[in-house]
């Protein structure tokens, strides 16, 4: 899951962003 490595990369540099895609997944979720 290249999406996943991705995201783990941005979380390091805007922590603040880990919110945001969580709400995300749980929405679609």
């Amino acid at each position: 899951k290249q999406w996943f490595g991705y995201c783990t990369r941005r979380l390091k540099e805007n922590p603040q962003m880990a919110g945001v895609i969580l709400k995300a997944l749980f929405k679609k979720g």
